[in-house]
């Protein structure tokens, strides 16, 4: 990894948090969906490679995969909204 593209990181979080911080928030609640899908890959493995049923763990893995995909949904929706509220203040800025 490049030290330039290290030192920009703070830089690109900071105007997200600035200009969009709901599509940010969205984002870094998605990737709750990593463990997710690791906790259910574990679960299904020790299921029918072992014959166990962590039914504790499926229902966690499940809870953060769902989450997380609200989340991105959620995400999505905060990007349009704000694609549609640039459109509209462009529009009216040309009617001026």
């Amino acid at each position: 990894m490049n030290l330039r593209s290290v030192s920009f990181a703070p830089h690109h979080l900071s105007v997200a948090r600035d200009y969009n911080p709901a599509f940010l928030l969205s984002t870094i609640a998605g990737l709750l969906a990593i463990p997710g899908i690791g906790i259910l890959g574990w679960v299904f493995l020790e299921r029918y490679a072992m014959g166990v049923m962590h039914i504790g763990w499926a229902i966690a893995g499940a809870v953060l995969l769902l989450f997380s995909a609200v989340a991105i949904s959620a995400g999505t929706i905060s990007l349009l909204m704000k694609r549609m509220e640039t459109r509209l203040s462009k529009r009216i800025r040309e009617r001026e």
